[in-house]
């Protein structure tokens, strides 16, 4: 844990992530930190709550500006994930950013069952998604292309 969290404010120099990782808690040991691990071995910036907010911060606060200052928001959509309050603000911040100014990219990935998410969030059904079964190198390998375009294409 200490190694993600020192990589995480390293690798991302002032005050620019490449990508916002939202999850629930329960998905933090299992899917969030071996994500963040590969993002470190391709040098990708990442906002990581637990890298990022001290004890004592406002939740609130953090996560508006780490949504803020990430290009990309990661949404690893699982049963967790549905059940919470501040994951599902994440994810309706993301989407919002995106629709507003087109810069900010939404990019979930299903840990549940796409019907499910698709049921609690209509407006996902036209949003291409990946399956974290496909595998997080997959993923990374996913995001490392789109970051390969030019910005104005993203």
């Amino acid at each position: 844990s200490y190694a993600i969290e020192d990589a995480a404010r390293v690798t991302a120099s002032g005050e620019v992530r490449t990508v916002f990782l939202s999850h629930a808690d329960d998905d933090k040991e299992t899917i969030v930190r071996p994500f963040a691990r590969l993002l470190d071995v391709k040098d990708i910036s990442y906002w990581l709550d637990e890298a990022e907010l001290k004890w004592g911060d406002s939740l609130y606060e953090g996560i508006n500006k780490g949504l803020a200052i990430s290009d990309y928001v990661i949404c690893f959509i699982s049963d967790a994930f549905l059940a919470r309050g501040w994951p599902a603000a994440e994810l309706a911040t993301g989407y919002g950013a995106q629709m507003k100014d087109g810069q900010k990219r939404l990019l979930p990935v299903m840990v549940t069952n796409s019907e499910r998410v698709r049921d609690e969030y209509p407006i996902l059904g036209d949003k291409k998604y990946m399956k974290w079964e496909d595998g997080p190198e997959d993923i990374v390998r996913a995001l490392g292309e789109i970051l390969k375009k030019p910005r104005e294409s993203r």
